[in-house]
């Protein structure tokens, strides 16, 4: 059942990838609009690197920004993605020259038809011996120019809830979760309320299909057979971990803006809820997947 269900996961990529640098069978994020973003010209450099952990040589991109670095930035790609393309999907880059990002696309590895994934927790990586939060540790000590920097990520799908667990787990202070979900259902939520330390400016932004049927809105069969929680929980959880008050909501076409206030010591939590949305990456004039992440992450 685990199997059908990560099958149905990654056929939400509709198109194959290049064969570049790739370790496992991979796809394209699946959008809906005109990825204008992807046409920008970028003036800094990429490198391709990796460092040695236990499960062997894991790989990741870096965008170094022409500007003096101020923050790095993980972009973490979903279930059957791989870090060749999705450093240039995501369009994170694009923000990096103006805010001072360090931009490291890790890559996943291979798990279930050699589909590259992360070990989130209960999704999505099937060999549960590689420990993917421990690569993050590494790759941050790594990458970072010195400890005073701060470190944030953006992921989609099984790199949104990547990315949401590192923030748990203290790794990281600023996150936006495009389809993602804290892991392990309610065990997972109390978890996280549990081991999660406020600090100064934080936030969490989460882009969600209120008719995603893979990482169900409310719940549905891949809730029960990866143990995933609501978005409701989800955020309820980051609104209590960030000592928020109540929400206001705004909306615009089919996409309802949830912002939460007076959170602690500066903290955001947003929700944008596409009424009519899927498993999708949406570029379309009343809202851009790709730009939420840059004003979430940017001072």
């Amino acid at each position: 059942m685990v199997s059908s269900a990560l099958y149905l996961l990654a056929l939400a990529s509709l198109a194959l990838a290049e064969n570049e640098r790739q370790l496992g069978f991979p796809f394209f994020v699946p959008k809906i609009g005109d990825w204008k973003c992807q046409k920008v010209v970028m003036n800094g450099s990429y490198a391709y690197n990796s460092i040695t952990r236990p499960e062997g040589e894991r790989y990741y991109y870096t965008y170094t920004p022409t500007t003096q670095v101020r923050a790095v930035v993980l972009n973490l790609h979903h279930l059957s993605g791989y870090c060749e393309g999705f450093r240039r999907q995501s369009c994170i880059v694009t923000g990096a020259e103006e805010n001072g990002w360090l931009v490291v696309t890790p890559c996943g590895l291979p798990g279930f038809l050699r589909w590259n994934s992360w070990n989130a927790g209960s999704c999505c990586q099937t060999n549960k011996d590689i420990d993917d939060y421990g690569f993050m540790r590494d790759l941050i000590a790594t990458v970072r120019p010195h400890a005073d920097i701060p470190v944030y990520a953006v992921g989609y799908s099984n790199g949104g809830m990547m990315a949401e667990g590192l923030l748990c787990r203290n790794m990281i202070t600023r996150v936006v979760s495009v389809s993602g979900i804290i892991t392990e259902g309610q065990d997972g939520l109390a978890a996280c309320r549990s081991s999660y330390k406020h600090s100064a400016g934080a936030r969490i932004g989460h882009v969600h299909g209120l008719l995603d049927i893979l990482v169900p809105y409310t719940s549905g069969p891949a809730s029960l057979v990866f143990n995933f929680p609501s978005v409701a929980g989800d955020m309820q959880t980051w609104a209590s971990n960030m000592a928020c008050g109540e929400p206001s909501e705004t909306s615009r076409s089919i996409f309802d803006f949830e912002e939460w206030h007076g959170c602690d010591k500066g903290a955001k939590v947003v929700l944008v809820r596409n009424n009519l949305g899927g498993h999708f990456w949406w570029e379309v004039d009343a809202f851009s997947t790709s730009q939420f992440p840059i004003n979430m992450l940017k001072d």
